[in-house]
């Protein structure tokens, strides 16, 4: 599928998906909502030249796409705030959970498949002007709050929530940083199908690394699950972590150093 990206909110969409479409200068433009088709006819020589949105002022600044911030903007929406919805991603942490269990309405789904539900819910059912851009800058003044984005952007607004989420959490240990990328990854979403055939290492005996085995047992030809102390997510989990046949688990220890040249060995 061809992707194409909205030139009000920057937005990469799947070009069949696409919620609106206008032709200008021969190019068609695509539109991830009717809201954002409706921002560009407003001001449509300032969207062609120009990534700065028409709207510089707002009753709401939310920064972080995670699913708390896009809790807050869908009833930031409903409410009728003229919100600006700044974010890097649409997803945030969740984007990369193989399994979300217990989540509210789902025993199981797994975490893209419920942004983008949320995505859908708030973009296409109650649009809030929103940036795929990432806050730089935050200050406050005495009746207003400043922002400023990595794309030049500079907002104000009378409240701020941020809603940043998490980040992966690193080990710290020698060779870690440098081997990023090459053998050594904080994504199973992503990038588990580069580790088919081979031998595989999970860091942490938590919900998250005891899911993250589950997913790469079927393309893993042998995985060690490495924790600390002893597993500690939850028991249905650990019980389903022990049962698969290529798995070895080494509890109670401690990653010391992450070893390779160019790639992990």
């Amino acid at each position: 599928m061809a992707l194409v990206r909205d030139p009000v909110c920057h937005m990469e969409i799947e070009e069949e998906r696409a919620a609106a479409s206008r032709q200008r200068q021969g190019a068609v433009l695509s539109f991830c909502s009717r809201g954002c088709a409706e921002i560009f006819d407003g001001d449509a020589d300032r969207y062609l030249s120009s990534s700065a949105p028409a709207r510089m002022d707002f009753d709401l600044i939310i920064i972080g796409g995670g699913p708390a911030g896009l809790t807050a903007a869908l009833y930031a929406s409903i409410q009728q705030f003229h919100t600006l919805f700044v974010t890097g991603t649409i997803g945030g942490q969740a984007v990369e959970s193989v399994d979300m269990q217990n989540y509210m309405g789902f025993p199981v789904i797994e975490g893209r498949d419920l942004v983008a539900r949320f995505r859908d819910q708030l973009i296409q059912s109650h649009f809030g002007e929103h940036r795929l851009d990432r806050a730089v800058g935050l200050r406050a003044s005495e009746e207003r709050f400043h922002v400023q984005t990595l794309r030049g952007g500079s907002f104000t607004s009378d409240a701020v929530i941020l809603a940043t989420g998490m980040k992966a959490r690193m080990l710290g240990v020698p060779g870690e940083e440098r081997l990023l990328g090459r053998g050594i990854s904080v994504s199973v979403v992503r990038d588990g199908e580069h580790f088919r055939g081979r031998d595989v290492a999970v860091i942490g005996g938590g919900n998250s690394g005891l899911q993250a085995v589950s997913r790469l047992s079927p393309v893993a030809r042998r995985l060690y699950l490495v924790s600390s102390g002893a597993l500690s997510g939850d028991a249905a989990d650990v019980d389903r972590a022990r049962s698969l046949p290529n798995l070895e688990i080494l509890e109670y220890t401690v990653v010391r150093e992450v070893i390779g040249a160019d790639h992990v060995v």
